[in-house]
């Protein structure tokens, strides 16, 4: 990616999309669907199984999922036997990963999301916020 992606306007959008009723995931991934070269239709529906940490198993936080998706897209390709790239495509995923883990206490949705529901919102915007800010800088 040549220009510097701003990561607090993806992260505003991502809460507004998710303020319109899209799951964390594909909140962050609609948010960086133009600049991934995908359609918000596709994004959605790409997507649309991993909220709930993935499709309601409470496992893998739904933002942290849209925002590897948002990743892998933004990101060069990885042909099949180049395992040099491969192992840079991981390692630059699993720092995200561990820094979102960090940031937020948790990976996993009963470990991040509060019970009361006005607060598992704010909780929940929080989160989308913050992979939409690690996806910007992981493509750095």
């Amino acid at each position: 990616m040549a220009a510097r992606l701003d990561g607090e306007a993806y992260a505003h959008r991502a809460v507004e999309l998710h303020d319109q009723g899209y799951n964390c995931a594909q909140s962050v991934l609609l948010a960086y669907a133009p600049a991934a070269g995908i359609n918000e239709a596709d994004a959605a529906k790409l997507m649309q199984s991993f909220g709930g940490g993935m499709g309601g198993l409470g496992e893998t936080c739904g933002a942290l999922s849209g925002g590897l998706a948002a990743l892998g897209l933004l990101s060069r390709p990885v042909t099949p036997g180049d395992q040099g790239a491969k192992e840079e495509s991981y390692r630059i995923a699993k720092a995200m990963g561990l820094k979102f883990k960090e940031e937020a206490s948790g990976l996993h949705c009963p470990e991040l999301k509060p019970s009361d529901p006005e607060a598992r919102r704010w909780a929940c915007s929080s989160y989308i916020a913050l992979a939409a800010r690690l996806v910007a800088e992981a493509v750095e």
